[in-house]
């Protein structure tokens, strides 16, 4: 029923981030276009981290006697893990791609109208 609306705000979100991307690639310093990639980045190694610590480790809750015992117990072989964690990176990089893509290709504009602006510059 409300997937329309949800759909039409996840497209507003992924519009604006793209736009704000785009001017901040177009910046006259070279770091303001590199902040958008850097945060999606380290959003994925913090939930890369969190997912390879909540696989790795898990500690149920025992009661005996009244008394509430925790320990920890490890349950996951390391080859899942791994590949789980590969998987799940490699999934929540995408936007870092993306972005990426966006200020290379703005930065390349920049400095091709740089040395276009050179040779001007030089032939007067």
């Amino acid at each position: 029923m409300y997937l329309p609306i949800n759909l039409l705000i996840l497209l507003v979100a992924v519009a604006f981030i793209c736009m704000l991307q785009f001017k901040l690639s177009r910046s006259d310093g070279r770091f303001p276009g590199l902040v958008l990639p850097a945060v999606t980045l380290l959003y994925s190694l913090f939930a890369v981290a969190g997912m390879i610590i909540f696989l790795m480790i898990q500690s149920p809750q025992m009661e005996i006697n009244g008394q509430i015992v925790q320990e920890a117990i490890y349950t996951s072989d390391i080859g899942h893990v791994i590949w789980t964690a590969l998987f799940t990176f490699i999934q929540l990089n995408i936007p870092t791609f993306i972005l990426g893509v966006i200020y290379l290709s703005e930065r390349k504009k920049i400095s091709c109208k740089t040395e276009i602006e050179k040779m001007r510059i030089q032939d007067l």
